[in-house]
């Protein structure tokens, strides 16, 4: 799923708590940490050209592989979990938090065989094959739920 989505389905899930914004930053985090700065190097690597940066075209060798470091560290809900319940530790339970291991959740179900998310990394390398989020279905189905799910909240 897109990194937008993601924000905006932690936030109406934690739309009532005080911690909205806390936890539409932890879902977003996963990508915040390893995709959007290697899009942004790309884009730049590109010199602007979204077309060429979309289709990875470029890609600055020092993203490739901080993306290929970041992304199962990001993406694994053992690392996720164990962040969880070292927070929950020290500060007690962080139910906002949660919206990182369900960032990974989606993903797992929405990342098609070459963008698969290695969800038990660093125990095992098991990856699920998933629907392409960025497939124009998928996109159009998302958009509307997000949508249904807001009006229901605010009306």
């Amino acid at each position: 799923m897109d990194t937008v989505s993601h924000g905006a389905w932690s936030y109406l899930l934690w739309y009532a708590s005080p911690y909205t914004w806390f936890a539409v930053g932890a879902g977003m985090l996963p990508d915040l940490l390893s995709v959007i700065p290697v899009a942004l190097a790309t884009f730049v690597a590109n010199r602007g050209d979204l077309n060429k940066t979309l289709h990875d075209k470029n890609v600055p060798h020092w993203a490739a592989v901080y993306k290929r470091v970041m992304f199962p560290i990001t993406h694994s809900l053992i690392v996720a979990m164990l962040v969880w319940m070292t927070v929950a530790a020290v500060w007690g339970a962080q139910w906002w938090l949660l919206a990182w291991p369900l960032h990974i959740v989606v993903d797992i179900v929405t990342h098609p065989r070459e963008k698969a998310t290695p969800f038990l990394w660093p125990l095992l390398g098991t990856k699920v094959h998933g629907v392409k989020w960025y497939g124009k279905r998928f996109m159009v189905v998302n958009t509307v739920a997000l949508m249904i799910i807001a009006a229901i909240f605010w009306f």
